[in-house]
């Protein structure tokens, strides 16, 4: 007897069905795999700052430039004969080789927040509803993905006394479907100038100056459900009374990013952009002189 031959091989019909249904379960098993937003390839939201990559109101079409216009897309919204400022007022734009995404609506309470989705560079695109606007708007959004499948989208409502609620929505099918995950609105509720995720856990919003003197950044790990503020520096030769800081939106490719600054100068009026960089998933942020 061969003791390493302890399975009997499948006869007949049943044996035939037998191996059906390992593949079927195998199948699955792959299929789940691929959809799972842990295993999606990470898109490098940094080089994109170089891509080329822009959006424009041209012959009557919202067009999406790839790589300095090497590969044009039509976004299935017609401009009309707005001017280009106005028509993209509402609008938040994220494009990629992977998936590009506008969102636009929710000017007003009955106006709804709706997102069209590509993965093929313009050719076809996907229309999602996000939520109603509701009473506090929508007209301000950022929007983005970390994956090819997973993403996110900040709406802001109206200022009112240098105060502005937050919302923040998920997706992990590639903008089918959105979730409402969290905000700041019980800690700091104020203007928003920027946002962005490292991953569909770790996300950061950034707001205007008020009264601290290093640009002000909150953290989530946990999708928006808590926050923390990050410590992030100005420079001694950097720090004077005629200047503020306000951070704008981190980019990130897996635990590095990078946080824009632009410091005003009241007296001037003359705006200079600094930036810090992050290795630690946004834990810790270091100027960069360079």
């Amino acid at each position: 007897m061969n003791n390493f031959n302890m399975v009997k091989k499948p006869r007949g019909l049943g044996g035939v069905i037998a191996v059906f249904i390992v593949i079927g379960i195998i199948g699955v098993f792959v299929e789940a795999k691929a959809n799972n937003p842990s295993t999606q390839k990470t898109i490098d939201n940094i080089a994109l700052l170089q891509a080329g990559n822009s959006y424009a109101v041209e012959d009557g079409k919202f067009i999406i430039k790839y790589g300095k216009g090497k590969s044009l897309g039509v976004v299935p919204l017609d401009p009309g004969a707005s001017d280009p400022t106005s028509f993209f007022t509402d609008k938040a734009v994220y494009i990629s080789d992977e998936v590009t995404t506008v969102a636009y609506g929710g000017i007003d309470a009955e106006n709804a927040v709706k997102v069209l989705t590509s993965g093929d560079k313009g050719k076809t695109w996907n229309s999602s509803w996000v939520a109603d606007a509701g009473t506090d708007h929508a007209e301000t959004k950022f929007i983005g993905f970390t994956s090819k499948n997973d993403g996110w989208l900040v709406t802001l409502s109206d200022v009112a006394s240098g105060h502005q609620k937050n919302r923040i929505f998920q997706t992990s099918d590639g903008g089918n479907t959105w979730s409402e995950v969290g905000n700041t609105n019980e800690i700091y509720a104020h203007v928003v100038t920027g946002a962005g995720f490292a991953d569909q856990n770790i996300g950061f919003l950034s707001f205007r100056y008020d009264s601290d003197t290093n640009p002000v950044v909150y953290r989530t790990q946990d999708k928006g459900k808590t926050w923390v503020k990050c410590s992030v520096e100005l420079p001694e030769k950097l720090k004077t009374s005629a200047a503020y800081p306000t951070a704008m939106s981190p980019v990130f490719n897996g635990a590095n990013g990078i946080l824009p600054v632009t410091l005003t100068n009241n007296n001037t009026g003359i705006d200079t952009q600094i930036q810090y960089a992050t290795a630690d998933y946004g834990k810790s942020w270091m100027y960069d002189n360079q």
